[in-house]
């Protein structure tokens, strides 16, 4: 969960910005600070913790933020309240003033020391319209803040009962949990309120129907941000009642993918790994009466053990490509699913809704396309599916990550 509180802040002209500063160097400055002492050193529930005050010419922000695991939202988010309550209502100690002072004393030289920090230095005092003494006086103001001051300056400015809270994550995970501590209202991810019954994963009566699948062997070309990653090899195989599915990257990324399905979509096995660079990434699955169980490397989720009860109907996520491929069809049809994340073993909601007709020219040829969106927890993408059945995936685009999948030749 991202978890972002905050709300208005000061002006940049405000005599007040020293002992600002100082306050803040004590609460979420750096890895000194209260917030990261406690979020991440005592209770180890994120990697980082931090609070601070934007000065833009006009009125700036107060900001505190953290990104932690799903299960201690609301802890994170009680103990970050708390700090922030506590800098308000208790004075620093004498140690965290001079600690606070010293750290930014000293730190100052280091932003002014060549030609071209001075003048970036130089250019912000005059764009915000500070007093042409504001540098040379910098380190003595710091240094004049007193204990009395920080709990003044914090008292003026910052505000525990009006402050915005804003978490991103898990909503059917964390909404009841974080419900005492705040009202909440929930959104996606773009912006439109929605019920938490929209984000309930839900069973499935769909009657699902793979009699249009046919083996197939295909090659796309993959560029993310327009630089080729290369050739993604994708076969699809029929044995009796039984899907197997491999997917292949070899370039600038390494990708391995396997699968395998019922004739109902049904999940029967998955494996994947993945290394780019010195990231790298592994799933491995099993399943037997409905429940998946296995591991999970390096997904989004950090490592962790599988072992999730599938609702009824659910299928792969990796899948669902050949589920479009079976689906009918028509422009202004919406269909929504549940399935099962293989790289982080958690279930959620997926919506394919068509939404128009468009020719397409791709490395492969001219196809009459189906323009196909489909929405998850992970976000938007858009597909392009020929018309006839089955609906081949032709391209992809996946705008966030700047991803751009065509087809090169395929073979049915």
């Amino acid at each position: 969960t991202n978890v972002q509180v905050g709300h208005v802040g000061l002006r940049p002209t405000d005599p007040d910005w020293p002992a600002v500063q100082v306050a803040n160097r004590v609460l979420g400055g750096g890895s000194t600070g209260r917030l990261f002492q406690s979020l991440r050193e005592k209770h180890g529930w994120t990697y980082g913790a931090y609070s601070g005050w934007s000065k833009p010419v006009d009125l700036g922000t107060f900001n505190a933020s953290a990104n932690c695991r799903t299960e201690v939202s609301d802890s994170a988010l009680t103990e970050m309240l708390s700090q922030i309550d506590r800098i308000v209502k208790e004075p620093v100690s004498d140690t965290d003033l001079s600690s606070a002072k010293s750290y930014i004393v000293g730190n100052f030289p280091t932003t002014i020391e060549t030609p071209s920090q001075i003048a970036t230095q130089i250019g912000q005092v005059k764009l915000l319209g500070l007093d042409k003494s504001y540098l040379e006086n910098y380190r003595k103001e710091v240094a004049k803040v007193t204990t009395a001051d920080v709990q003044r300056v914090m008292k003026s400015h910052l505000h525990p009962d009006k402050l915005a809270v804003v978490l991103v994550g898990d909503a059917v995970a964390i909404k009841d949990k974080i419900e005492p501590i705040a009202s909440v209202a929930l959104y996606d991810i773009e912006g439109n309120p929605i019920s938490l019954d929209e984000l309930s994963v839900q069973g499935t009566d769909f009657d699902f129907d793979t009699s249009a699948l046919k083996n197939l062997t295909a090659i796309y070309a993959v560029k993310y941000q327009e630089m080729n990653l290369g050739d993604m090899n994708l076969s699809l195989t029929k044995s009796k009642s039984e899907f197997a599915s491999t997917q292949t990257i070899t370039g600038m990324i390494t990708l391995n993918e396997e699968q395998k399905f019922g004739s109902e979509f049904e999940p029967l096995a998955y494996k994947f790994s993945m290394a780019a660079g010195p990231q790298q990434m592994s799933s491995e699955l099993s399943f037997t009466d409905g429940v998946a169980k296995g591991r999970v490397e390096g997904g989004k989720d950090g490592p962790k053990d599988v072992n999730t009860t599938l609702v009824k109907g659910a299928i792969l996520k990796s899948a669902v490509d050949f589920l479009i491929g079976t689906l009918p069809l028509e422009t202004g049809k919406t269909f929504k699913f549940p399935v099962l994340d293989p790289q982080s073993g958690s279930l959620e909601n997926i919506t394919i809704e068509v939404v128009g007709e468009e020719d397409l020219m791709v490395p492969a040829g001219s196809y009459a396309t189906y323009k196909v969106r489909v929405k998850s927890a992970d976000g938007e993408q858009m597909m392009y599916v020929q018309k006839a059945s089955p609906h081949l995936m032709v391209k992809q685009e996946v705008p966030a990550q700047g991803l751009n999948i065509e087809l090169k030749s395929v073979k049915m």
